[in-house]
């Protein structure tokens, strides 16, 4: 039993791992864990295969799949020993199973037989067999355990990597979030951009909005003018048929003074005939309260006056048969004369109710006067007004016309001053390329002469080495000479060509705006028409309304029918009032406008004034200049003379210098050899140059350098000239003499030419100021604009003034036409009733003592009589007062208008009178420009007839006299150089300070306006003697323009040839673009080498750095050196202005030779010019290849860097993305696939561990509660786990939507940068051609390249320079003064001499002719 119980237990124990059952779900386990082993790796490895992973991802790959393979190891492990323990167990069971059959099968035999010693032996190795059984299990338990522990401190591990991932995971969001901040950013420039596109295009749509209501303006104001026309037309018709009324209305005024007259001759008769009229007067009053009645209805039917006029005519119907009434009753009442008698008393009573009718009326009557008193003087403050707007008005529009027309003629002036200063930059131009010759006919001469001083010193002083050196850097010297005035020429040229370019523009402008002048002329002409048409007809009814009052004030008793219209009236002139109180502010607003105006004239004025005095410098430097060229040629006459005394006294040392000169020419062959070998030198550095010209600002360092080296050669030569002239004393004092006299030629030219850059610099400031006057031009013209816009509406407001005051003096006058008929009626039936009346005198004689009365009444109404003519008297006189008021402003209007005319006739001549001065001053200018040109030509003609005198001395004497002049010429062409350096220093400043100049000049302008009308006699006095004078010397110049327009139409073809060459350029442009569009593509290829040539780059940039420095140093040695040669000079010109005195004695026998000396001037000249002509072809091919070459080699350098930039910084952005998203990849699949593993590892063995744990004893219960235990800490990590993976998820999709969209990005990038390789390919291949062709200066190419650098170091430092220089100018304007009253003193001594040389000429000319 105990053996079963046993046996029980163990099945118990074991019988769950030797199940069958459980061995299949077991097998069934292993079999999904290895599967999903392979899934994970092929997963891994698929991975590894889509993404390109660099090596970086595969060293994060890897020990995620050393970790997968380490885990599926230890699980086979595991296995395996569970696979040993179930077999061991198997073996066992079963071997006791067949052990326990047989003993049971002898038990049943023998169960009696065996002891119970037996069975306690048996149960005593069972157990001791089964312990040892549990004490292996206690073995592998613990070794299981130990494997857990270490399967938990790799999870510890995995948790510590899955830190470290999470980390980098939240460095990488943050990249991630600074890069959409980036993105952002870049969107919000992109949206302001955008809103500024917007704004732009509003602006412009405003613009075109603008335009189009110009439009509609001009074709409302066009209409306006229609109607305006047409409106003239109705106020003419309206003017005739108000002229035909007051005509009729003189004659009612005459018809009713003559009726006065015979009322005071018939008053006596009246009081007799009184009874009669009683009757009559019933019959009156009736007829006249229906009348009133008419008037009240007609004042109410105002607006239909067709029907009341028709209501008239039936009234006077009514009337005329009520008259014939009368004559019938009248001759009834001479069959009832005795009745009247009985009816004296009812008339008596009938004359008393009329007196106080008669009183009533009167007092009506004067209140009535009253009120059209103030009515007369609000219309009377109206007209004032309304004369008042259009005395405004009309200055207003002489005002604009008269401005208009300043305008034009400014415009015509600047016109005229635009072409003579293209003439004279043509000119300039001209003499620049002169200059060009000259300078580099020079630097040849200077460099053989040189030459030739370096051989004279190796033969006296032995020291070759230290002048070789000099020499050397001479050359390096001239060259960066040569290269300064190749940019000064190039620049100058620009401007040039913007200048011309700014004309041409202007002309356009100008054209433009002639023709709306033209058009605002001829609308301001016709406005002026109507205005004056407006005038008159204001006038005519001014006079017919002063005669409208005289009749109204006859009629004042028939006003009374007229007390409701004047209601009605009076309303309508306070609506006027207020419609005119509204007009006085605009009107006030327009004073304003007209105070503006007028402070704008008087800026014009101050313009004209500045004009002026600009006309009387000009004026006084033609007259200077006259004087100058005379006393040059006086001068120049005189030192030829002098040269041919002094060649009889030369020819006799001829013989010794002969020797002398062959010495020399072969040392001149020599130097020649030297100066080709030097040329060679000086093209190749040049190429070197090329690239540092163009933020080159060393031409001051350079040309003191050169003084410098001049400074030391002079010392040097000054040690050989005292060596030599201890053998030739006689002779270096006359040639010396001669060099003095040339040298004052060339400081003369020098002075001409500061002259000619002085004329440039005033062409430029008329330029700006043309540019402010077409500025000014186009906001005077948009006032106009806004004017004659209000004009057009304060016009339309008159108008309809003017409609309501025709509408009531329409309706006054058909009032006072009625009431002239019923006056007429009234003196017709008056004369018929006393035709009959007479008949009844006699009736009447016995009635007169009645009468007495009646004549105390009439005294009474005689006397109310005379107290309303003292009122009307009164009247009369306010209203005479009135008249003479409006007489007088109307009197003042004609003058005004008059002396507007007059000032309009005045403004016109005087502006006739500026286009002929201005005419007349450009061609004064001319004329200064070609005189200047004869003086030049006559100065260059002498010194090259000097020269040629030098010729025959020099073949007489020795050639060092030669280079001594030589010297001299160069020290005179380093003047000139100075001079140029000066002006273009002064440009530069001149530049900042222009804009409050040309205000000033402005400003100055607008005053000289006011001061030409003053000095225009003066000038015409002083034109006319110029004229004389230059009639004179129109017939010399006309030979020397034909000359000029040879050259002016070389000058053109030379044009023609530049844009020729402009066009070739292009295209060779094109064609570079596209080779460098095909380089491109070699330059990612290459990306590597250039990132170490940019470090050979950087450190030559350093080196230039460190070079730039020791030239500044040496260019603020050469500053000092500078001003020490400046003292220098002054004091050499001093010694040259005393040995000119001593020349002067000895010209005056050389007169014969001049005639000879002229013919090979001549040839000479166009030898030069032949030679000048070639070398500067030269040097503008040379400059437009160094130009190409720095053009493209920068925008090379520029493609290069922003190619290298931008593929750096996106490699960057793309490289880290790929590494955060294979990193978080990387770490969900490790995390995910430890989890799983984890987790099926972890289920199995906890299944194991529970079963063995149930059939273990207590002991091994407590390791069960531990594992549990373990079991539940993994449990909460792996939920934790589980809880990151779906936060690692929801990361992952923002990743994916990031990946997206920078993919997008990338795209879009990648399409920048196709395009941009493909660029880089043409620029590549453009590169390699340029490279083939300028393999040699590769490495100055590097060095210009750190020069970049150093060049955008000194750009602030330069600024910083700019702003001390622009400081300083300020300083200089006083230094400009001294230094302009200097040349006007070198001015005033060249004319003395340019005549005194001019009269010897004369007299040589004339001893010549004589001869």
């Amino acid at each position: 039993m105990v053996k079963h119980r046993f046996r029980d237990s163990i099945k118990s124990l074991f019988g769950s791992h030797i199940d069958p059952n459980k061995e299949e779900q077991l097998q069934e386990a292993k079999a999904e864990i290895e599967d999903k082993v392979k899934r994970i790796l092929k997963l891994i490895k698929e991975d590894d295969l889509e993404e390109d992973g660099t090596p970086v991802e595969l060293s994060k790959k890897e020990p995620l799949v050393e970790l997968i393979e380490d885990f599926h190891n230890q699980y086979q492990s595991l296995y395996a020993q569970y696979d040993h323990l179930t077999c061991e167990l198997r073996k066992k069971i079963n071997g006791k199973q067949e052990k326990g059959s047989s003993s049971s099968s002898s038990d049943s035999d023998s169960d009696s037989d065996y002891s119970s010693k037996e069975k306690d032996k048996k149960n005593g190795q069972l157990e001791n067999e089964f312990q040892k059984k549990i004490d292996g299990l206690r073995q592998e338990l613990e070794v299981v355990h130990i494997e857990v522990a270490e399967s938990n401190r790799k999870l510890t591990i995995t948790h510590e990597e899955k830190e470290d991932l999470n980390s980098k995971y939240l460095a990488a969001l943050s990249k991630i979030q600074e890069a959409d901040k980036i993105n952002m950013d870049l969107k919000t420039d992109a949206e302001a951009l955008g809103t500024q596109r917007s704004k732009l295009l509003v602006e412009n749509a405003e613009l075109n909005k603008q335009l189009e209501t110009a439009g509609k303006i001009k074709a409302e104001l066009s209409q306006k003018l229609e109607d305006l026309m047409a409106e003239k037309d109705s106020l003419t018709i309206e003017k005739e048929t108000a002229l035909q009324q007051n005509e009729e209305e003189k004659k009612i005024t005459d018809g009713l003074r003559t009726l006065v007259d015979q009322l005071k001759d018939e008053k006596l008769a009246l009081g007799k005939e009184l009874e009669a009229v009683a009757g009559e007067l019933s019959i009156l009053k009736q007829q006249l309260e229906h009348t009133e009645q008419q008037m009240t209805d007609i004042s109410h039917n105002l607006k239909v006056a067709e029907e009341e006029n028709e209501s008239l005519k039936v009234k006077h119907s009514q009337a005329s048969n009520e008259v014939q009434l009368a004559h019938n009753r009248i001759q009834d009442f001479v069959a009832e004369s005795s009745q009247l008698k009985e009816k004296l008393d009812e008339s008596g009573r009938e004359i008393s109710a009329l007196t106080q009718m008669h009183e009533g009326y009167q007092k009506e009557s004067s209140n009535q006067i009253r009120e059209l008193e103030t009515q007369l003087t609000s219309l009377e403050q109206e007209l004032e007004s309304l004369q008042n707007q259009k005395r405004d008005m009309e200055e207003q529009i002489k005002s604009s016309t008269t401005e208009a027309r300043e305008l034009g003629e400014h415009n015509s002036g600047l016109q005229n001053q635009i072409s003579e200063h293209e003439i004279k930059s043509r000119e300039r131009e001209e003499e620049l390329s002169a200059m060009m010759k000259k300078l580099e006919d020079n630097e040849n001469e200077s460099s053989s002469k040189m030459s030739d001083l370096t051989s004279q010193i190796n033969k006296l002083l032995a020291d070759i080495g230290t002048l070789h050196a000099q020499k050397n850097e001479l050359e390096e010297q001239i060259i960066s000479k040569s290269d300064e005035a190749s940019t000064q020429f190039k620049s100058i040229t620009n401007e040039l060509n913007a200048l011309q370019q700014e004309v041409e523009s202007l002309q356009h402008q100008k054209s433009d705006l002639e023709v709306q002048l033209v058009e605002k002329i001829q609308e301001n002409s016709e406005y002026v028409i109507q205005i004056q048409t407006l005038k008159e007809e204001i006038d005519r009814k001014i006079l017919g309304q002063e005669r409208l009052l005289e009749d109204k004030e006859n009629l004042a008793m028939q006003l009374r029918t007229l007390e409701l219209e004047m209601n009605t009236i009076k309303n309508k002139n306070i609506e006027a009032e207020e419609q005119i109180r509204a007009k006085s502010h605009e009107i006030s607003h327009m004073s304003q406008g007209m105070l503006e105006l007028h402070e704008k004239i008087a800026e014009i004025e101050k313009i004209s004034t500045d004009r002026e005095s600009h006309f009387l410098v000009l004026q006084e430097k033609i007259i200077n200049t006259e004087k100058a060229v005379s006393a040059k040629i006086q001068a120049s006459s005189e030192q030829i003379k002098n040269l041919g005394h002094d060649l009889a006294s030369l020819q006799q040392e001829k013989q010794e210098l002969e020797q002398q000169c062959e010495k020399l020419k072969l040392e001149v062959d020599s130097v020649q050899n030297r100066k080709s070998e030097v040329e060679e030198q000086m093209r190749a550095k040049e190429h070197e140059n090329s690239g540092l010209r163009e933020e080159n600002l060393g031409l001051q360092g350079t040309i003191t350098v050169l003084e410098k080296t001049i400074a030391e050669k002079e010392a040097e030569l000054s040690t050989l000239q005292e060596k030599l002239h201890e053998k030739e004393s006689e002779a270096s004092g006359q040639i010396t003499s001669f060099t003095v006299q040339i040298d004052n030629l060339k400081h003369d030219l020098v002075s001409v030419q500061n002259e000619k850059h002085e004329l440039e610099q005033q062409c430029e400031k008329l330029k700006m100021e043309l540019d402010s006057t077409n500025n000014r031009k186009g906001e005077i013209e948009e006032q106009l604009i806004a004017k004659d816009r209000e004009n057009t509406k304060l016009r339309g407001e008159i108008l309809g003034l003017q409609g309501t005051i025709t509408a009531l003096e329409k309706t006054l006058a058909e009032k006072e036409s009625e009431l002239s008929t019923l006056q007429e009626k009234l003196h017709a039936n008056e004369s018929k009733a006393s035709g009959q009346i007479t008949t009844f005198t006699v009736q009447i004689d016995n009635l007169e003592h009645d009468l007495v009365s009646v004549q105390n009444e009439k005294h009474e109404l005689e006397q109310q009589c005379e107290k309303l003519r003292m009122e009307l008297d009164s009247t009369h006189n306010q209203n005479g007062e009135v008249e003479e008021q409006m007489r007088a402003k109307d009197h003042e209007n004609t003058e005004l208008r008059e002396e507007i005319l007059g000032l309009h006739g005045t403004i016109t001549a005087l502006e006739k009178t500026l286009v002929e001065k201005e005419s007349e001053l450009s061609t004064l200018q001319e004329k200064l420009h070609e005189k200047e040109s004869e003086a030049s030509g006559q100065i260059t003609a002498f010194t090259a007839q000097i020269d040629n005198l030098k010729h025959d001395l020099v073949s007489l004497q020795n050639e060092k006299h030669e280079l001594e002049q030589q010297c001299e010429k160069l020290k005179m062409e380093l003047d000139s150089t100075h001079n140029q350096k000066s002006e273009v220093e002064e440009q530069s400043r001149a530049k900042g300070h222009e804009n409050t100049e040309l205000r000033e000049e402005i400003l100055g302008l607008q005053g000289t306006i006011t001061a030409l009308e003053k000095t225009l006699a003066e000038k015409e006095s002083d034109l006319s003697t110029l004229q004389e004078k230059l009639r004179e010397k129109e017939s010399e110049a006309s030979r020397k323009i034909i000359a000029f327009t040879s050259q002016i139409d070389n000058l053109q073809k030379d044009l023609l040839s530049f844009q020729k060459t402009k066009e070739e350029l292009e295209l060779h442009c094109e064609k570079i673009s596209k080779e460098h569009a095909q380089s491109l593509v070699m330059v990612e290829n290459e990306k590597n080498d250039m990132s170490s040539r940019t470090m050979d780059l950087k450190r030559s940039l350093e080196e230039r750095e460190e070079s730039y420095q020791k030239l500044n140093i040496e260019y603020k040695q050469i500053d000092s050196l500078f001003k020490e040669w400046m003292v220098k000079l002054e004091v050499a010109e001093k010694k040259i202005e005393e040995m000119a005195g001593e020349f002067h004695e000895g010209i005056e026998s050389k007169d014969q030779k001049i005639a000879d000396l002229e013919h090979t001037v001549e040839e000479l000249k166009r030898d030069l010019e032949e030679k000048g002509d070639e070398i500067s072809t030269s040097l503008e091919n040379v400059r437009m290849l160094e130009v190409k070459l720095r053009l493209s080699n920068q925008k090379l350098r520029v493609t290069e860097q922003l190619l290298s930039e931008k593929e750096e910084s996106f490699w960057k952005t793309e490289e880290k993305f790929q590494q955060d998203q294979r990193a978080l990849e990387d770490r969900i699949a490790t995390l995910s696939a430890i989890i799983t593993a984890n987790n099926e590892a972890f289920d199995e063995i906890v299944s194991n561990l529970k079963e063995c744990a149930n059939s273990v004893t207590t002991g091994i219960e407590t390791i069960s509660w531990k594992v549990s235990d373990d079991c539940k800490n993994f449990k909460d990590s792996v939920s934790n786990v589980s809880h990151e993976l779906g936060v690692a998820k929801d990361h992952v999709r923002e990743m994916k939507r990031e990946k997206e969209q920078l993919k997008r990005d990338k795209r879009h990038l990648l399409e920048q940068l196709q395009v941009k390789n493909e660029q880089e390919v043409t620029l590549r291949k453009s590169v390699e051609k340029l490279e083939a062709k300028a393999s040699k200066e590769e490495s100055e190419k590097m060095n210009l390249t750190t020069t970049v650098v150093q060049l955008k170091k000194t750009v602030g430092e330069l600024e910083k320079m700019m702003k001390e220089k622009e400081d300083g100018m300020l300083d200089l304007g006083e230094e400009k003064r001294e230094v302009i009253r200097q040349l006007c003193l070198w001015i005033d001594y060249h004319r003395s001499r340019y005549d005194y040389l001019k009269d010897i000429l004369s007299k040589s000319r004339r001893g010549q002719r004589a001869a």
